[in-house]
C-alpha cells in the first residue's frame, strides 16, 4: 500500500500518524541518537556499535525491508536502556527501560512525540495523549482517544474481526467489520466472540471474503447488519513458463494446521506411476523436522524435497503441474488464487471456506477429505493423467479476483457509506 500497489489513493498510516495529521502534536521533532562508539561492525541483518570494546548500540533490520526501517537499541555498560523503532530516519517509538521491569514508551508521528505510556512487568499503568492533553489509567481508553480523533468525519473504518471486542465503541462515523473464517472453533462449536459480533455489531456492514462464508454466517447466526462479500485479489500476469513437471506445495510447515505429511504419504503411493514427477515443498516452520523423518522413513528422499522458503511463488506455480494445498481451515486461501492465476490446478482439502469457493472438481483442481490418504492419492493420479485439461480450466472465473474488480468492490462499498 505504501508504494501504491493496490491503488494510488491508498496510503498506510499508523493511528498516531493519522491523528497527528488531523490535530497537530505540540512537541518538536526528535532526532534519532547515534550510539557513542569508536568502531562498528556492519552486517546484512544488523550493525553493532562498540565503545571501549563494549556494545554501545545495535541496529536490527527487518527481514525483507529496506535498511531505512530498523530498530536501534542503545546500551549502557552492556545493558539495553533505549530501543528506538526507526523509519525513514525518524523515530516511530522510543522505549526506555529502567529497573529491569519498568518501561516508558513514547509513540511518535513523523518524528514528533504524540503520546507516552508507562508499563511495569508489561502491565499498562498510565498514559498521556499529547494531542488532547488528557491522561488515562486504562489502556483501551488511552488508545481509543487517538482512534476517536481519526474516525471523526466522513470516513469509513474497517475493523478486523480479531479486534472486535476492543474497538467498535471508540469509533465514530461509518464502520464495517471484516470477519474472517473464525466463527467456528476447531471442535465445530460457535466462537462466542464471533456470534456476539455478527448479531450485535452496531456499524454499517459485515464483510467476508467468500460467498460460502457469507451463507454459513447467515445460517448459523442472525446478522445484525447486511453481509457483503469482498474477495481478495491476485495479479493475474502469467510468469514465464517452461515445461511443467512437478507437484508442489507452498505453505508454512505447520504440523497441526497444514498436514503436508498426508500429501507426502499419498504421493509415495503413486510415485512409481509417474517417474518424471517429483513433489517439491516450499516453506519453513516447526514441521520441517518431522517431515524430514517421514521422507526418510518412506525412502522418498529422491522424489520428495523440502525446498525452503521461496521469494517468487508465482514462478513456482507457473512451472508446476499442480499445487497441493493441505489445510484444516482456510478463510480464503490466497495461495490457491495465486496458483490458479498461473494456470496451475489445485488439489486442496475440502474445508471451510476458501477452497470450496475457488476450486471445482474436475475443472481447475480437486477437493479431498483431510486424512484420506487413498483419496488424496487418487486425486493426484487424476490430475497427473490429464494435466492439460485441469490447467485449461484454471482461468475460468478469475475475473472476479482481479485487481480492477477488487478496487471497484471497495470503492462501491465506501461510496455507499459516505454519500
Amino acid at each position: 500500500m505504501k508504494l501504491g500497489k493496490i491503488a494510488k489513493g491508498v496510503h498506510y498510516k499508523s493511528v498516531f500518524d493519522a491523528a497527528a495529521e488531523i490535530r497537530e502534536t505540540p512537541y518538536p521533532e526528535i532526532a534519532v541518537p547515534v550510539p557513542d562508539h569508536d568502531y562498528k561492525i556492519v552486517g546484512k541483518a544488523r550493525t553493532v556499535y562498540y565503545r571501549d570494546g563494549i556494545v554501545s548500540g545495535l541496529d536490527d533490520f527487518r527481514k525483507g525491508e529496506t535498511k531505512s526501517i530498523f530498530t536501534r537499541t542503545l546500551y549502557d555498560k552492556g545493558s539495553p536502556v533505549r530501543a528506538i523503532q526507526v523509519a525513514e530516519a525518524k523515530p516511530v517509538s522510543i522505549t526506555v527501560t529502567s529497573n529491569g521491569n519498568e518501561q516508558q514508551v513514547v509513540n511518535c508521528a513523523q518524528g514528533r512525540p504524540v503520546s507516552t505510556a508507562r508499563y511495569v512487568d508489561g502491565k499498562f499503568l498510565s498514559g498521556l495523549n499529547f494531542i488532547t492533553g488528557k491522561s488515562f489509567e486504562a489502556e483501551d481508553k488511552f488508545f481509543s482517544s487517538f482512534v476517536q480523533i481519526v474516525t471523526q468525519g466522513n470516513n469509513v473504518t474497517f475493523i478486523d474481526g480479531v479486534t472486535i471486542p476492543y474497538s467498535p465503541d471508540m469509533i465514530k462515523g461509518s464502520k464495517v467489520l471484516f470477519l474472517h473464517a473464525d466463527h467456528k472453533a476447531p471442535n465445530g462449536n460457535f466462537v462466542i466472540r464471533a456470534k456476539h459480533a455478527v448479531e450485535n455489531f452496531d456499524g454499517d456492514a459485515i464483510i467476508t471474503a467468500t460467498n460460502v462464508h457469507k451463507l454459513a454466517l447467515e445460517t448459523d447466526f442472525v446478522p445484525n447488519k447486511p453481509i457483503v462479500v469482498l474477495p481478495h485479489f491476485c495479479d493475474q500476469q502469467r510468469a514465464i513458463t517452461t515445461q511443467r513437471k512437478d507437484l508442489i506445495t507452498v505453505s508454512r510447515l505447520d504440523p497441526v494446521g497444514k498436514p503436508i505429511a498426508e500429501c507426502i504419504e499419498a504421493f509415495a503411493k503413486i510415485a512409481d506411476e509417474f517417474p518424471d514427477c517429483n513433489y517439491l515443498i516450499y516453506g519453513e516452520g516447526t514441521g520441517r523436522k518431522p517431515l524430514v523423518g517421514l521422507i526418510k522413513q518412506l525412502k522418498m528422499g529422491g522424489r520428495v524435497k523440502l525446498m525452503g522458503y521461496t521469494t517468487d511463488p508465482m514462478s513456482v506455480f507457473s512451472n508446476a503441474i499442480a499445487s497441493l494445498y493441505p489445510t484444516l481451515t482456510e478463510g480464503f486461501g490466497l495461495a490457491i488464487l495465486e496458483s490458479l492465476s498461473q494456470d496451475c490446478p489445485v488439489l486442496s482439502y475440502d474445508v471451510d471456506y476458501g477452497p470450496k469457493e475457488m476450486i471445482r472438481n474436475g475443472v481447475n483442481g480437486e477437493l479431498v477429505q483431510p486424512g484420506n490418504i487413498n483419496q488424496i492419492a487418487q486425486a493426484m493420479r487424476k490430475i497427473l493423467k490429464n494435466p492439460e485439461k485441469y490447467s485449461a480450466g484454471c482461468s475460468d472465473g478469475l475475473d472476479n479476483y482481479s485487481r480492477k474488480k477488487y478496487v471497484e468492490n471497495y470503492d462501491a462499498l465506501v461510496s455507499s457509506l459516505t454519500h
